[in-house]
């Protein structure tokens, strides 16, 4: 079974893994969060390439939502079309819940993205500052944020995973 993952945005994060394992995660880069039509082709090709049976992706919360009205149609936007792939590849789409995620993966529904990354990373002997990038200020030691988009498109995977073998 091919399980992709993805967590969309202008960063879109993606893994794939297959028969539990995993395979391969990355980053789909938009020049822009309306750029439609590269994401179509971008993922078009993932799709093509690892022809997956399963398609997991990230609940879009509308209320209370920190991105605001604007983003959210957006990123509703890009979703639509992951969901329109899987669709288009008879594939089995899969919602899951942030909190529920971050509880599986870390112990904690309110844990933070880096934390997320590093449980992650151990899990899969992956290093945590490549699949959540810290972002350093400019003229200030210390991290800003981190680009966390591949390292929750592999917790999106790795939950669903687990939830499989609790279910089995």
């Amino acid at each position: 079974m091919v399980v992709l993952s993805v967590d969309h945005g202008a960063r879109s994060g993606y893994c794939v893994f297959e028969d539990g394992k995993y395979v391969e995660s990355g980053i789909v880069t938009l020049d822009c969060v309306t750029s439609l039509r590269q994401a179509q082709k971008e993922f078009y090709q993932i799709f093509s390439f690892y022809n997956p049976d399963v398609v997991v992706v990230e609940k879009v919360n509308v209320a209370g939502s920190k991105f605001g009205g604007t983003n959210i149609v957006k990123l509703a936007q890009l979703q639509g079309i992951v969901l329109l792939l899987a669709d288009m590849f008879k594939c089995e789409v899969k919602e899951v819940n942030p909190m529920s995620m971050k509880k599986v993966i870390t112990g904690n529904g309110k844990a933070e993205k880096r934390e997320v990354a590093e449980c992650i990373a151990k899990r899969w002997s992956l290093n945590p500052n490549n699949i959540c990038v810290p972002v350093y200020y400019k003229k200030k030691d210390g991290i800003k944020t981190y680009l966390a988009d591949e390292s929750d498109a592999i917790a999106l995977g790795t939950y669903y995973l687990e939830e499989c073998k609790k279910g089995a």
